[in-house]
């Protein structure tokens, strides 16, 4: 009886541990206000729990058609997501909390780069695929401070 109680107890402490933890699979971008005919939307950034359940959510830069894509790095006890006009915002890895820190043009990246946000054509959702290696020129695309 107290091996069964001593498992017990280390299966919720270890479930507990994990509650609230966000990781690159509870970020995500989608479109939305899509146009039925050409393949300019607006965007949204959302981060999401384990049962896929919204947390957090804000308006990012909308894509004109020719592909905004986003870069996420490593910082800490924060995720930093780049957008492609220079719109930088932070995902707390605890709550999923999303904060935008603001317009930062070319500015120094994190080191920890993790991966991008494209998409694959008009229709597609944005899919995230991780990296190693990105340059700023890659990054900075649109100099547009909204």
């Amino acid at each position: 009886m107290r091996f069964q109680t001593t498992i017990l107890i280390v299966i919720l402490l270890d479930s507990c541990s994990n509650v609230g933890q966000i990781d690159v699979n509870s970020i995500k971008i989608i479109k939305t206000n899509q146009h039925p005919f050409q393949s300019d939307h607006d965007r949204k950034l959302i981060t999401v729990d384990r049962n896929q359940k919204t947390i957090d959510e804000l308006q990012i830069y909308a894509d004109s058609g020719d592909g905004c894509e986003s870069y996420l790095f490593d910082s800490d006890s924060k995720y930093i997501l780049v957008d492609c006009n220079g719109q930088w915002f932070s995902i707390d890895k605890t709550t999923g909390t999303l904060k935008n820190e603001g317009w930062n043009w070319e500015q120094k990246l994190p080191e920890v780069y993790l991966g991008k946000f494209q998409t694959v054509d008009k229709d597609s959702i944005y899919l995230y695929s991780p990296g190693t290696i990105v340059q700023k020129s890659d990054i900075y695309k649109y100099k547009d401070p909204r």
